[in-house]
């Protein structure tokens, strides 16, 4: 996908709102392509930006929930490999459709997983079933294995460029790692700046931990 592409494999205890403030902070921010792999502290739920709280509260009753800036259903996440991808202006990602961007990311991410999961597979037009719960609702370009999905994501677009979340749920998880060289040709690991923990912490606080915000809709 990239020539280069900066690789952060995130092991910090986080809330669900500094998970979503640091993906945000990071697409304002990069400077190249840079894909983060994180896991979640505790059980909680994530939900799209056009879903309803109440909707989702009456489905994941007392779990913590937090509303995605990108779009999608809700996604229960504890066990899951959560990725945010930001991909800044001028690496192509702002002259594609979001259909294919999909299938480009998704298209790594099944390499990555073909020799633990040899059986996965690109959804297709037949697979696909509407509903507010991500994983048991298949979109086209959705990552499948039989029958059961096993990685869906979405994404949003603005002036600074495209930001891809997505989460994989499979009792055998990747290598994060591996995905990273599935998407660049050069893979340069780093970590969190002070730029972007600024950042994501000011969008913590204002934004993602607020009734405002998630109870937008």
């Amino acid at each position: 996908m990239f020539p280069e592409i900066e690789f952060w494999d995130d092991l910090e205890s986080r809330s669900p709102a500094d998970h979503m403030a640091i993906d945000e902070a990071m697409l304002a921010l990069a400077k190249r392509p840079l894909l983060r792999a994180y896991r979640w502290a505790q059980p909680a739920v994530s939900f799209g930006y056009a879903q309803r709280l109440r909707d989702v509260s009456a489905w994941a009753p007392g779990l913590p929930a937090v509303r995605r800036w990108t779009g999608g259903g809700m996604v229960f996440h504890g066990r899951d490999l959560t990725l945010g991808l930001a991909i800044p202006t001028g690496f192509g990602a702002e002259r594609k459709t979001s259909g294919s961007l999909y299938d480009e990311i998704h298209g790594a991410i099944r390499s990555a997983m073909e020799s633990i999961t040899p059986e996965i597979r690109l959804a297709g037009s037949a697979d696909i079933r509407p509903g507010p719960q991500c994983f048991t609702s298949p979109a086209a370009g959705d990552l499948l294995a039989g029958a059961e999905k096993l990685c869906g994501g979405a994404l949003r677009r603005t002036r600074s460029g495209v930001i891809y979340q997505g989460s994989i749920q499979w009792a055998r998880l990747p290598d994060p790692a591996i995905i990273a060289n599935a998407m660049g040709d050069h893979v340069v690991g780093c970590g969190t700046t002070r730029a972007i923990a600024e950042t994501a912490s000011e969008l913590s606080w204002k934004k993602y931990s607020t009734r405002a915000w998630n109870e937008l809709r």
